[in-house]
């Protein structure tokens, strides 16, 4: 077939018209084979990129060189590309043609413009292998448009919306990240900090040490005015025996009997009592519920609670004791914090999200029996 003047050739718009639609074919086949590949491995994502690198330069050359002398979206618009006579290109010809094109993009893609204003609308690819673009029929442009536009859309589209939910749920899963991570940190530093009121040491451990001091250095405080051999009746030394071994626990005594020194006796003297003269220190073990429950002492727990200790007051750091007995999964303390009224709604959340399963059991009972 002859070209002749009134012959129609492909202009500009409409072969960029026909190339999106090619993009969208050749892309989707891309996909479905990287979708396959997937499960290869390595030699699947070897043979993806293969195709994506020589893929076009394939599909664009055999199928102009074949027996539609034209590609998906070339046929969809009437379009065929032939020889300078009008004739169906050669194989090794239609390849050249598509590395011809790489001259037609160096200049900022310029020889593909060319078709835009030479006579018979070629390019400049076109003009090195002298071939042309005939257009047999309107073809089907509306439908083309569909398929070259929404074929590009569609999949952008898409991937904004899944980059959106992407973003969304990593930001859902930091939050919930630090929200555990904060939870968990709070009782690691409450059990570090020392307790805000520790009863002191008992004051008879501290009284007692002089005690023990003044009793070996008696034999070594006595002077030589009050040797043994000090001369004294024989009845009366054994009389005062029996008054040595009685009073050996009260020093005050023993230094009057033994008639000591001035200075030693006003020593013995300033020293305090025995153990069973001081008091006995009375009031609750802790000062606080969080204490308690640290300490996992349900005891001391009844006993604040009883003595009218607010079951949801906040330490520093605003967890509550039901949250830090949730966290610890000490069951037997949530007991009695969730039958004082404690607020069980965070405790709730914090036993779901450590999968504590008779803990969630037990807070839920409770949350439900307080509903009207």
């Amino acid at each position: 077939m002859a070209n002749t003047a009134e012959q129609s050739y492909g202009g500009f718009w409409v072969r960029v018209l026909a190339y999106l639609v090619d993009s969208v074919v050749f892309f989707t086949v891309l996909i479905l084979i990287a979708a396959g590949a997937a499960f290869l491995g390595d030699f699947g994502a070897t043979a993806v990129s293969v195709v994506a690198l020589f893929g076009p330069f394939l599909y664009w050359g055999l199928m102009h060189a074949s027996a539609r002398q034209a590609t998906f979206g070339k046929s969809l618009l009437g379009l065929k590309v032939t020889d300078s006579d009008g004739e169906r290109l050669s194989v090794v010809r239609s390849l050249v043609r598509e590395i011809a094109k790489i001259v037609s993009s160096i200049p900022m893609g310029l020889g593909f413009l060319l078709a835009a204003f030479t006579g018979r609308k070629q390019a400049l690819h076109d003009m090195l292998v002298s071939t042309t673009v005939v257009r047999d029929s309107s073809g089907h442009v509306l439908v083309a448009l569909l398929v070259g536009l929404f074929g590009w859309i569609a999949p952008a589209a898409l991937v904004m919306v899944l980059g959106v939910g992407l973003v969304a749920g990593m930001m859902g899963g930091m939050g919930a990240g630090m929200m555990e991570q904060a939870l968990t940190d709070a009782p690691k530093q409450a059990m570090q900090s020392p307790p805000p009121s520790r009863p002191a040491a008992p004051p008879p451990a501290v009284a007692a040490r002089p005690v023990e001091a003044v009793a070996p250095a008696q034999p070594q405080a006595v002077t030589p005015p009050i040797a043994v051999e000090a001369p004294a009746p024989a009845p009366k030394v054994a009389a005062l025996e029996p008054k040595r071994a009685a009073v050996v626990p009260k020093p005050v005594a023993a230094a009057r009997a033994l008639d000591l020194p001035g200075q030693l006796q006003e020593r013995t003297i300033a020293l305090p009592g025995t153990l069973e003269s001081l008091p006995a220190r009375s009031g609750p073990k802790y000062n606080d519920l969080m204490s308690a429950v640290m300490s996992s002492d349900v005891a001391a727990l009844n006993e604040l609670l009883a003595m009218g200790k607010w079951p949801d007051k906040p330490d520093s750091h605003g967890m509550t004791p039901l949250t830090a007995a949730a966290m610890r999964g000490d069951r037997a303390s949530v007991e009695v914090l969730v039958k004082a009224g404690a607020d069980s709604d965070r405790a709730l959340a914090v036993a779901r999200m450590r999968r504590d399963a008779a803990m969630t059991s037990l807070l839920e009972r409770y949350a439900t029996s307080k509903r009207p």
